[in-house]
């Protein structure tokens, strides 16, 4: 059993476009609509896999419902805490004629206070129900620092393998706990463990 753990959702918006213009208006002949974020994709694609996995999240606002009964539709088990706050939309944009992919990011409304704790014990909870943690993305604003490094600490604590797929400074004060694996990209790793004089 795995716990895949995603604090950032995401409701993710894809358009094809034939061309993408500035300042003029560009009509989409295919789109799709996913319930989306890191680590809901590592959840998608384990439990595609056949997998036996749970995601932790957090959920709220006006497009709570729509989020969760997406993830339901693919076949995802998500465990969720009440962030009485809004899930941010993401697009992607791909056009068809220069063969690229443009990203807009929303970036996401903080947490209500009192999720932290509540998630925090649901975690322990759910440690003792798995054998592998896998940790995607960055948290959303409104979460402590320690957050993600506690994550890693209890998980190594309890014997579980434990896989990290994010990047900086939470990365780094994550490693004293000795994670299996780490999974950043090279952008990633070098801005995590290079200095500004050594970046190519």
């Amino acid at each position: 059993m795995f716990l895949s753990v995603g604090l950032n959702p995401v409701i993710q918006r894809t358009y094809l476009l034939p061309g993408l213009e500035e300042d003029r208006v560009n009509r989409c002949r295919q789109f799709r609509v996913d319930a989306s974020g890191k680590g809901i994709n590592v959840t998608r694609v384990l439990h595609q896999l056949g997998e036996s996995v749970i995601h932790l999240t957090h959920a709220g606002g006006r497009q709570r419902d729509y989020f969760l009964d997406m993830a339901r539709q693919d076949g995802l088990h998500v465990d969720w805490i009440d962030s009485h706050s809004e899930i941010r939309t993401c697009c992607t944009l791909l056009n068809q004629a220069r063969h690229t992919s443009t990203e807009i990011v929303e970036e996401a409304e903080p947490i209500a206070a009192g999720t932290e704790s509540t998630l925090r014990d649901r975690y322990v909870e759910l440690c003792r129900q798995v054998r592998v943690v896998i940790i995607s993305g960055t948290a959303a604003a409104g979460y402590s620092s320690d957050l993600l490094p506690w994550m890693v600490r209890a998980a190594r604590d309890s014997g579980l393998m434990t896989i990290l797929d994010f990047r900086g400074r939470t990365l780094l004060d994550s490693l004293p706990f000795r994670p299996d694996v780490i999974k950043p990209n090279r952008h990633e790793f070098v801005e995590t463990f290079s200095s500004k004089d050594d970046r190519p």
